[in-house]
C-alpha cells in the first residue's frame, strides 16, 4: 500500500498527482499534523484547488494519525486565526466527508482526538471500514461520544478494533445495532502495555455481538487472552451460536477443547487458527461419513512439527471442496510427503499449496529436510495446482533442492496454461504459448520440451504460427461490417 502524505515544502501540484493515483495504487491519504500546517497556510485559490481534489478522487483509506491534534488549537501560521484555522479544517473535513468513495477510515482515540475526528466523522457522507485505535486513556465521556458519532454510521460493514478489552462492553453494543456488519477483528492495543486477561463482562458483549449479529461472517481474535474461565465461555457460545464462515485466531490464550467444539458445526469456509490443538481436535470430526463441503482453506502452523501436524493434513482428504492450504513451520520431515500426495489425489479442487516457514530467528534456520517424490508424482496428473515454497526456506541436501526445484517448475507450468495437455495434447498453438511464459526459466522451457515432443518437431512453431494468422484473419473478416450490394 503506498501512503501518500503532504507537508510543508512539498509541491502541491506533485500531491495532487499522487493523490489522483491513489486509488490504483491502493493507497492511503494520511492526515497528519504537518498536512494540516501545510493545507490550512495555503492562499485560498490552492487551497480550493485541494478541496476539490479531496472531493474528486477516490481515496481507498484516510488515516487520521496521532499527531493531528496536537497542535489542533495552535496555529502555526501567524497570518491565521484560531477561527480562521479550525474554520479550514472544517472545509477540508466537508471535502473529504463529500468523497463518496471513502472506503475506510482509520482513527485513534487518543484524549482525545475528537476535536478533528468528531469533525471529520460527522463530515463523512459513508463509511463501509471503520478502524479505531486507542492509544491512550479515554474516559467514560469520551467513549459516550464515540457512541453517538458511531450511530450516525450505521452502514458500516467491517470494523477494526485495537482498543482496551475493557472498553468492549462500551463499544461493541453500538456495534450490534448495525444493519450490514459482515467482518470484524480484535486486536490487542498497538503499544508495549502488557496483555490482560478479558474480563468476564467484556467477554459477553464479544460472545452476544457474534450471536446475535446474523450478518456477521468474518471473525478474527489476535494477541488476546481468554484463558478457560467465563470469558472462554461466552465467546466459545457465542460462536457456537454464530453464522460465520470464517475464523481466524493467532497468539491466543483460550481453551483448546471448549473452541474446537464451537467451531465443528460451524459452516466455516476458512480456517486460519494457529493453535494445533483446535485444529487436532477439530480435524478429528471429520470422516468418510461427515465429509466438510464448506471448507475451502485451511491453515496448519506448528513449531516444531509432530504427528499431529500430518494427521491434521491426512482428515482434510475428507474436505473434497478445499482449495488452499497453507502450511507453516521451522522443519518438515517425513510424513508430510504422503499426505499432501493424498490431499492432492482426493481433493480435486485443491489450487494451491503453500509451504512456508515462521519468522527465522538467529541460528535457527528454516531447514526443508525432506524430499517430496509422492508429491511430485501426484502433481504431475494435476494441471492446475500451484505448489509454493516460502523464500526463506533452505534445503538440507542436494535431492531435497532437486524435489523443491521440480514442484516449482511444474507449477510454473501449470499456471502458464498446462492444462492443455489433458484437453487437447496436439494443440500446438497452446503448447508455445506455455513456452512463451516459462520463456526466462529454461528448466521450465525444457520440461515442458520433454514432456510434450510434438513441440520440438520440424516446422511445429511455423504451423502455430500460421494458425494463430488465420483465426486472427478470420475474426477480421468476421467483423468487418457488410458491404452493401451495389445495384446494376
Amino acid at each position: 500500500m503506498t501512503l501518500i502524505f503532504w507537508k510543508s515544502g512539498k509541491n502541491l501540484g506533485d500531491f495532487l498527482k499522487e493523490l489522483k493515483g491513489i486509488d490504483s495504487t491502493r493507497g492511503c491519504l494520511s492526515i497528519t499534523q504537518r498536512f494540516i500546517d501545510a493545507s490550512v497556510s495555503l492562499n485560498a485559490e490552492p487551497f480550493e484547488e485541494l478541496c476539490k481534489a479531496m472531493k474528486t478522487y477516490c481515496i481507498p483509506l484516510l488515516k487520521l494519525d496521532n499527531d493531528v491534534t496536537a497542535y489542533f488549537d495552535r496555529s502555526s501560521t501567524r497570518a491565521l486565526s484560531t477561527e480562521q484555522r479550525r474554520a479550514r479544517i472544517e472545509h477540508i473535513c466537508a471535502a473529504l466527508g463529500s468523497n463518496v468513495s471513502l472506503c475506510k477510515f482509520s482513527m485513534p482515540l487518543m484524549r482525545f482526538e475528537f476535536k478533528l475526528a468528531g469533525i471529520l466523522l460527522r463530515s463523512l457522507r459513508q463509511v463501509d471500514k471503520l478502524e479505531l485505535r486507542e492509544d491512550g486513556f479515554p474516559t467514560n465521556s469520551d467513549l459516550a461520544r464515540l457512541r453517538d458519532l458511531l450511530e450516525r454510521h450505521p452502514l458500516i460493514s467491517e470494523v477494526e478494533l485495537a482498543i482496551r478489552t475493557r472498553n468492549y462492553r462500551t463499544v461493541l453494543p453500538v456495534l450490534s445495532t448495525f444493519p450490514l456488519l459482515s467482518k470484524i477483528k480484535f486486536h490487542h492495543i498497538y503499544n508495549d502495555m502488557p496483555r490482560v486477561a478479558v474480563a468476564p463482562e467484556d467477554g459477553q458483549a464479544v460472545g452476544e455481538l457474534i450471536a446475535g449479529k446474523r450478518t456477521l461472517r468474518d471473525v478474527s481474535f489476535n494477541y488476546l487472552i481468554f484463558g478457560d474461565g467465563a470469558s472462554c465461555h461466552f465467546v466459545c457460545d457465542g460462536l457456537r451460536n454464530s453464522r460465520i464462515s470464517s475464523m481466524e485466531m493467532n497468539f491466543c490464550e483460550i481453551n483448546d477443547q471448549m473452541l474446537a467444539t464451537a467451531l465443528t458445526n460451524l459452516p466455516l469456509r476458512t480456517i486460519n487458527v494457529d493453535n494445533m490443538g483446535v485444529l487436532y481436535l477439530w480435524s478429528t470430526t471429520l470422516s468418510e461419513s461427515q465429509a466438510r463441503y464448506d471448507v475451502e482453506m485451511v491453515r496448519v502452523t506448528r513449531v516444531p512439527m509432530d504427528e499431529r501436524f500430518v494427521n491434521i493434513i491426512l482428515q482434510l482428504t475428507h474436505c473434497p471442496n478445499l482449495k488452499k492450504l497453507v502450511l507453516e513451520t521451522r522443519q518438515y520431515s517425513d510424513g508430510i510427503d504422503i499426505a499432501l500426495a493424498e490431499c492432492v489425489d482426493r481433493c480435486p479442487k485443491l489450487a494451491t499449496i503453500y509451504i512456508g516457514f515462521p519468522n527465522t530467528l538467529p541460528g535457527f534456520p528454516n531447514m526443508f529436510s525432506c524430499p517430496l517424490p509422492a508429491l511430485f508424482k501426484s502433481i504431475m496428473s494435476n494441471y492446475t495446482i500451484q505448489v509454493n515454497f516460502g523464500a526463506s526456506h533452505q534445503p538440507q541436501n542436494g535431492t531435497v533442492a532437486d524435489s523443491i526445484e521440480l514442484l516449482q517448475m511444474v507449477s510454473s507450468l501449470n499456471q502458464a496454461g498446462r492444462i492443455y495437455l489433458a484437453e487437447d495434447p496436439n494443440n500446438q498453438r497452446k503448447g508455445f504459448a506455455v513456452l512463451g511464459e516459462v520463456k526466462d526459466n529454461l528448466n521450465s522451457l525444457f520440461f515442458h520440451l520433454r514432456e510434450n515432443p510434438l513441440l520440438c518437431r520440424r516446422g511445429s512453431a511455423l504451423e502455430a504460427i500460421t494458425g494463430q494468422k488465420r483465426q486472427a484473419a478470420a475474426a477480421a473478416v468476421d467483423e468487418r461490417p457488410a458491404t452493401r450490394a451495389r445495384s446494376t
